[in-house]
């Protein structure tokens, strides 16, 4: 008799082992259904592009175009008109610098941003796998505890069994 207690209270924490595992693995499902990946922000994005170094190459450039027309005043038509093309030239090539050096950093806004964004890309993966490796670890983990379950319970059951054949074997003897 003992030995048929002994197998039904392991059939009971066999079938509780089985219904923690069941339980395990639908709480395993429900995070991955529920699993968010992050959002993360790229402070490259705010990187700001200043005007500061191009408005002084064009301040720069006006204040020696105003030399050299102030030295042109005192002398004669000619040398003004012959003086344009020149201050024309350096115009241009004043505004060129200064649309390089503008051009310079949003280029080099644009390589920090782009590698920010590769280093986030490569976090938010490693992240979302970590996670996703976790739960299916859990759900393994309950499957593997619902089968363990199921086995012992089996096994339980056959120890009952055997045992209740066994009572009945010793009654046909002392009878």
């Amino acid at each position: 008799m003992a030995g048929i207690t002994t197998a039904a209270i392991g059939a009971a924490a066999s079938l509780y082992s089985v219904g923690s595992g069941i339980k395990q693995k639908m709480d395993a499902k429900k995070a991955l259904a529920g699993l968010q990946t992050p959002e993360y922000q790229n402070p490259s994005e705010k990187i700001k592009i200043s005007t500061a170094g191009s408005d002084l190459i064009r301040e720069e450039g006006q204040r020696t175009q105003a030399n050299i027309l102030n030295s042109l005043q005192g002398g004669s038509a000619r040398n003004i008109f012959s003086a344009i093309p020149g201050l024309m030239a350096m115009n241009n090539n004043i505004n060129q610098k200064a649309g390089l050096n503008i051009d310079n950093q949003m280029q080099k806004r644009e390589y920090a941003i782009a590698a920010s964004q590769d280093r986030l890309n490569a976090i938010e993966e490693n992240r979302y796998q970590g996670e996703i490796a976790g739960i299916g670890n859990m759900y393994n983990q309950g499957n593997q505890q619902m089968w363990n379950g199921i086995q012992g319970t089996i096994a339980s059951a056959g120890t009952i069994i055997r045992g209740l054949s066994d009572d009945d074997d010793d009654d046909d003897d002392s009878g």
